[in-house]
């Protein structure tokens, strides 16, 4: 249950700082600032859990941008396939293992960076995080990073 939990967290958090930025952000990093800040808020986060938050940010802000580059690769690659009368399964198939595996590479450097995070919350404000997530799942069912409210 414990696993199960920090996973949520690893990619909700994830999600909040490497996804798309919305209309009222200029940039992806201003997103980020954004949502660290309501974090660091509604957590109480002392000092020392601030910095650990951000250097969070940081490493995920890192990989988005080292993954934003192959991004246009798999637009293109998608597109191409989408413009031929028949899909090339073997192309497609490629695209995706290639994604995942990309995906798998950055995995550690995201897990460390939300461990050091999580490691240094108490356990009443892990608590508040496994609730709000709990009850999040329980009212969408789904990811739904537009109705999480973060926190």
């Amino acid at each position: 249950m414990k696993i199960t939990l920090a996973l949520i967290s690893i990619f909700t958090i994830a999600a909040l700082v490497l996804g798309g930025c919305a209309h009222r952000y200029k940039t992806p990093e201003q997103r980020a600032d954004y949502f660290t800040e309501k974090i660091a808020k509604k957590l109480d986060l002392n000092d020392e859990q601030k910095v650990k938050l951000d250097m969070m940010k940081d490493e995920l802000l890192a990989v988005r941008e080292e993954m934003q580059g192959k991004r246009e690769e798999a637009r293109n690659t998608v597109h191409d396939l989408l413009s031929a009368p028949v899909i090339d399964q073997d192309k497609a198939v490629a695209l995706v293992n290639s994604h995942v595996e990309d995906i798998s590479a950055q995995a550690p450097r995201i897990i460390a960076a939300l461990a050091g995070f999580w490691e240094s919350l108490t356990p009443e404000q892990q608590t508040k995080v496994r609730e709000k997530l709990e009850k999040h799942f329980e009212n969408n069912g789904r990811w739904s990073h537009s109705r999480l409210h973060y926190m």
